[in-house]
């Protein structure tokens, strides 16, 4: 897979809150600024020799104007010249193994770490049940606690944390250095099986 940090999810607090773009619009915009020709093949490392190799169809889920949409996306493949192998093409609006956008499950832990609706509200504002908020807390405070390490994981608030990624202009992203740092994705439930590359 090709995990791809956009620049489109750059201050992505202002995008929810003014509900700028629609997911399917940042996939789309991430999409159109990859420069496959220019990148390197994540099983071999040669750069410059992915080709697209067909497309297939997946769904996001986001929320946008108090409502909760489904749509679909068309996610690339790419297969590398050099090694044979293929990839899917993944920017970070979608999650691995998911059809919820980052967006959707910061939207409702912001809503939950906010404290200004109850988890009943929450849950009927965003069409979930108790269960997968509760799963998706959990997960978030796992990778927090990540990210930030023991120390400064107990001085940070799940609150201030969330804000933080979210408000975050800098770039790379404190969710690219996470991806960097562990191999899957801030907020990914299943972590990837690492495949040894023969020498």
């Amino acid at each position: 897979m090709i995990t791809y940090f956009s620049k489109i999810c750059k201050g992505l607090l202002k995008k929810i809150e003014q509900q700028e773009k629609t997911d399917k619009e940042m996939y789309e915009s991430a999409v159109a600024e990859y420069k496959y020709y220019e990148a390197a093949c994540p099983n071999c490392g040669t750069i410059g020799k992915l080709m697209p190799h067909g497309k297939y169809g997946r769904n996001i889920v986001s929320y946008k104007n108090g409502e909760v949409s489904d749509e679909k996306v068309q996610t690339q493949r790419y297969k590398c010249k050099s090694c044979k192998y293929t990839h899917a093409f993944l920017a970070d609006v979608l999650i691995p193994n998911s059809s919820y956008s980052l967006c959707f499950l910061l939207s409702v832990l912001l809503a939950y770490f906010e404290r200004s609706l109850t988890v009943a509200a929450i849950c009927a504002k965003f069409r979930i049940v108790k269960s997968t908020l509760y799963e998706w807390k959990n997960r978030f405070m796992d990778h927090k606690k990540l990210l930030l390490g023991e120390l400064l994981n107990v001085k940070t608030s799940a609150l201030a944390f969330i804000r933080e990624c979210l408000d975050s202009e800098d770039w790379p992203s404190p969710l690219q250095w996470f991806h960097e740092i562990y191999g899957f994705v801030f907020l990914q439930a299943k972590r990837p099986m690492i495949r040894l590359v023969p020498p």
